[in-house]
């Protein structure tokens, strides 16, 4: 009798257990196939998107054309964090909003190493800028990278996701001997 009672007590527990475990990964699982499905339906969003420069062309900086070539580039979905100077352009944006992730290679045709600076911006379908990259570097939303001449170099850049975004520039805001500040 006791081994019943034991048995029985055991399969309970189980049985709680499982149903817990249900009402706890419920949520998850939806919000985690909602995310996916966002995450879908904003990857067919991204590819409407006119980059400039396009892949395979050279910054402007100052006006002319620099030699710093944009060599590929690549959109992607992906989250605001906290380690993201969101709260200075997008401020209204908190972690866990979407934004878009604006990576790919840049390389240093010049004869010499420089430290180049990169931000990104967003622009509508009416021209006005809409948005601007959240990355810390030299000052908010500006990364730099020291590139040695004839080397490629991998950046990030990261967007506030806009329903609206049209066209994205991606651009060269110092080109330096010296590391900015």
């Amino acid at each position: 009798m006791k081994v019943f009672f034991f048995i029985l007590a055991i399969l309970l527990v189980g049985i709680f257990l499982v149903g817990c475990m249900e009402q706890v990964s419920s949520p998850t699982l939806t919000s985690k196939t909602e995310q996916i499905k966002q995450s879908e339906q904003v990857l067919k969003d991204l590819s409407r998107i006119k980059i400039t420069p396009r892949a395979g062309e050279y910054f402007n900086f100052k006006g002319n054309k620099s030699k710093i070539l944009l060599s590929d580039y690549n959109l992607s979905y992906d989250y605001i964090t906290k380690d993201l100077c969101y709260f200075v352009w997008e401020k209204d944006a908190k972690p866990g909003d979407p934004c878009i992730l604006v990576s790919g290679h840049i390389k240093n045709e010049y004869d010499r190493d420089y430290w180049i600076c990169l931000g990104a911006r967003s622009y509508n379908s009416e021209g006005k800028q809409i948005g601007f990259s959240m990355d810390y570097g030299a000052i908010c939303g500006v990364i730099r990278l020291y590139v040695k001449s004839g080397e490629t170099k991998y950046f990030e850049l990261h967007l506030g996701y806009k329903e609206d975004i049209e066209h994205i520039e991606i651009f060269v805001g110092c080109i330096s001997e010296q590391m900015p500040p």
